[in-house]
């Protein structure tokens, strides 16, 4: 959720204080998060935003303010405090009910996804497509993601070595292979 919405500073000035309890602390990989659970209207239906501070994002954000804010003499302490308390703080909305432990993992496995058919759709030709039949666009669809996603891995494995997929993929082109019937 952007942090320009009335909800999500709503949900800041209410419940940012309150958040760094052991109880709503959870480990995501290396990351310590701080995730409440709040249920909240989305357009007339329940909804939940999970408010969250990541520890270290916290530390770096205030880091980085408090070196530029202390150089300022407009800014006083209490303004300060006040733009410290929203450091690290971000939320993420869901239509369901997903335990605290739960969110992030589904959030950066969208992300993910998203990026895969943002690849797709800009690098790999998907669109604009011209099929004569329902059955033609799924095939092509489903290679096309396929394609996507083994690119996206060869280049995330030749990224540890200095090497991209593209560059891979050209020398692949010219290998060739001869098969005999014997």
């Amino acid at each position: 959720m952007a942090s320009n919405r009335k909800l999500f500073k709503d949900l800041v000035e209410e419940y940012v204080d309150s958040l760094e309890d052991a109880k709503y602390l959870v480990k995501y990989g290396q990351r310590l998060v701080f995730i409440r659970k709040v249920p909240v209207d989305l357009f007339g239906k329940i909804g939940y935003a999970y408010i969250a501070v990541d520890m270290d994002r916290k530390h770096d954000e205030i880091r980085r303010y408090a070196l530029t804010a202390l150089d300022d003499d407009d800014i006083s302490d209490e303004d300060m405090n006040d733009t410290m308390r929203s450091k690290g703080v971000f939320a993420l909305l869901s239509a369901e009910d997903v335990e605290e432990q739960d969110i992030l993992p589904l959030y950066y496995e969208r992300q993910a996804l998203e990026q895969v058919f943002d690849f797709s759709k800009n690098n790999a030709d998907l669109l604009p497509l011209c099929a004569h039949s329902v059955e033609t666009f799924r095939g092509h669809l489903l290679l096309s993601f396929i394609a996507s996603a083994a690119y996206l891995a060869a280049n995330k494995i030749l990224a540890n070595k200095g090497d991209s997929a593209i560059g891979s993929f050209h020398l692949f082109r010219n290998l060739k292979c001869k098969v005999f019937d014997k």
